[in-house]
C-alpha cells in the first residue's frame, strides 16, 4: 500500500512539473509580447486607435462614418475607456496589455476559488488553473491589447458571485459585473445565460431577478450609448459582426477536439464515471460550458471570429474539470485512467503551447523588422503632420500610433473604395494634412493648395 501511495505521489508530482513547464514557457512568451513596441495583431490597432480618439475628447469613440473622423470601433467602451484614463508608458500598447494580463489573472483566480469552494482542496484549484493556462484562447489573447480578457474576466467573476453567494449585495455586484462584460464586448452573454439555466429549477425567483436585472442593465446601457453616440454604437457593432461565413460554426465548436483532445477526453471520462450527468450539483458548470459553446457557434459566422470566441468555453471547462477530477480520484478503479489522461494532456500541452507561441513570436519578429522599416521611411512625414488618414497598411497605422497620431479614416476593408473617396475629399477641403494609401507601394498624398492634391512620394516597404 505504501508503495502504491509513493508511486501515486510521484505521478502527481510529474503532472504538476510538466504543467509547470507549460506555465513557464507561456510566461516567457507573454513577457516577450508584453514589451513588443508595436501591434501583435490587427485588433490591437483598432482598439488603440479608439483609445486615442477617446483621449482627444471623442467620448464615446463611435464616429458617424460619413464624415471624418471615420473609424470603425466594434467593441464596447469599457476597456477603451479604462485604457484612456490610465497613463501610457513604455510604449503605446503596454498599459492595455497590462490591463489584459490583470484580467487574465482575475479569470485564473476566479477558477481557483470556484474549484476550492466546491472541493475544499487547493491542489485541485491549482490543477484547474494550470489546465486553463494550456488553452489556446488564453495563451493567445490573455496578453494582447484587446477587449477579450477583460470581458470574460467581468463575466466569470459575475457568474461566480451570483452562483456562490446568497447575499443580495454580492449577487447584485455579480449581475453588474456581467453587464460590464457585455458592454466590454457585446458577445459576452454566456455567463448570464448560464446563471439563469443553473438557477431555474431550484431558485426560479432568483433566476428571474438575475436575468431581469442583467437585461435591464444591458438595455439601459445600450440605450444610453446609442443616444450619446448619435445612434452610431450599434452601427459600429454591426460592422464587425455581420454574418458571412456560415460553415465557421462547425469549425469553431470542434476546435477543442483538435487543440486539447486529451483534456476533452479527460473531462468526458470523468463525467461518465462520476455520474455527473445525473447530478444537479454540476449544473452551473455544464450550463456555462453549453452556453459558451452555443454563443461561440452562433457568433462564429463573423469573418473575424477566432480562438478568442472560445475563451468562455475553456473557463467553464476548467471549472468543471477541476471538480470532476477531484471526484474521479476518489474512485480507485478510475484513478489510473484519470492520471494517464492528465499526463497525456500535460505532455501534449507543452508541445502545443511551445509550437504555437513560437510561431507567434516568429511572426512578431518578422513584423518588428517591417515596423522599423516603416518607421524609418514614414517617421519624418508623420512627425510633421497631425491629421492623417492611412488606408490598407497596418504597419503605417502602427507607426502613426507610435507618434500618438490617431487614424482619421479606419474602416473595414469592404468599405475601401468609400474610404478612399472620403479621404481624398477631406484632403481637398483641408480637413487632413495627408493621406497614405497602400497599393503596390505606399502613396503619400498631400494637399498643396485649395482644390489640388499631389502624390508627394511613393514608398516601398519591406514585407
Amino acid at each position: 500500500m505504501e508503495k502504491v501511495r509513493e508511486n501515486s505521489w510521484r505521478l502527481w508530482l510529474f503532472i504538476f512539473a510538466i504543467l509547470g513547464i507549460n506555465t513557464a514557457i507561456l510566461s516567457t512568451f507573454w513577457a516577450f509580447k508584453l514589451i513588443a513596441p508595436h501591434m501583435l495583431d490587427w485588433g490591437e490597432l483598432e482598439v488603440l486607435n479608439a483609445v486615442y480618439w477617446w483621449k482627444r475628447g471623442f467620448i464615446p469613440p463611435y464616429s458617424s462614418l460619413d464624415q471624418i473622423p471615420a473609424f470603425a470601433n466594434h467593441y464596447g467602451p469599457i476597456y477603451e475607456g479604462i485604457c484612456a484614463i490610465l497613463p501610457s508608458f513604455v510604449h503605446p500598447y503596454f498599459t492595455g496589455r497590462i490591463l489584459s494580463l490583470l484580467a487574465t489573472l482575475s479569470i485564473l483566480f476566479t477558477v481557483a476559488l470556484w474549484v476550492f469552494y466546491k472541493t475544499k482542496n487547493w491542489s485541485y484549484s491549482l490543477l484547474a488553473v494550470m489546465l486553463l493556462l494550456t488553452a489556446k484562447p488564453l495563451f493567445t489573447f490573455g496578453i494582447v491589447h484587446r477587449v477579450d480578457a477583460l470581458a470574460v474576466g467581468f463575466s466569470a467573476i459575475g457568474f461566480a458571485l451570483v452562483l456562490l453567494t446568497r447575499h443580495w449585495l454580492k449577487v447584485g455586484l455579480g449581475v453588474a459585473l456581467m453587464a460590464l462584460g457585455f458592454h466590454t464586448k457585446l458577445t459576452a452573454v454566456a455567463a448570464p445565460i448560464a446563471c439563469i439555466i443553473a438557477l431555474w429549477r431550484e431558485e426560479r425567483r432568483k433566476a428571474l431577478l438575475v436575468g431581469g436585472s442583467w437585461l435591464l442593465m444591458a438595455a439601459v446601457g445600450l440605450g444610453i450609448l446609442q443616444i450619446i453616440s448619435d445612434g452610431n454604437y450599434l452601427r459600429h457593432a454591426s460592422l464587425g459582426n455581420e454574418p458571412s461565413e456560415w460553415l465557421k460554426p462547425f469549425d469553431m465548436i470542434t476546435r477543442p477536439l483538435t487543440s486539447s483532445p486529451f483534456w476533452v477526453a479527460l473531462a468526458f471520462y470523468s463525467w461518465r464515471i462520476t455520474n455527473a450527468c445525473k447530478s444537479y450539483a454540476f449544473k452551473p458548470e455544464l450550463s456555462y460550458l453549453a452556453a459558451a459553446l452555443f454563443i461561440a457557434g452562433i457568433t462564429a459566422t463573423n469573418p473575424g471570429s477566432s480562438w478568442n470566441y472560445l475563451l468562455d468555453f475553456y473557463v467553464a471547462l476548467a471549472m468543471l474539470t477541476g471538480r470532476l477530477i477531484w471526484l474521479a480520484i476518489q474512485k480507485d478503479t478510475a484513478r489510473n485512467a484519470v492520471v494517464s489522461l492528465l499526463i497525456a494532456h500535460a505532455l501534449f500541452a507543452v508541445l502545443h503551447t511551445g509550437y504555437f507561441n513560437a510561431k507567434d513570436i516568429a511572426k512578431v519578429q518578422t513584423y518588428h523588422r517591417e515596423f522599423l522599416d516603416a518607421k524609418a521611411k514614414l517617421g519624418d512625414i508623420f512627425a510633421n503632420s497631425h491629421r492623417i488618414a492611412i488606408l490598407g497598411s497596418g504597419s503605417a497605422v502602427d507607426v502613426a500610433l507610435s507618434y500618438g497620431l490617431p487614424n482619421y479614416i479606419d474602416l473595414p476593408s469592404k468599405m475601401r473604395r468609400y474610404a478612399e473617396e472620403l479621404a481624398i475629399n477631406a484632403l481637398r477641403k483641408g480637413q487632413l494634412d495627408l493621406v497614405v494609401i497602400a497599393k503596390e507601394k505606399l502613396e503619400v498624398i498631400t494637399r498643396e493648395k485649395i482644390g489640388r492634391i499631389k502624390v508627394k512620394c511613393l514608398i516601398q516597404l519591406d514585407g
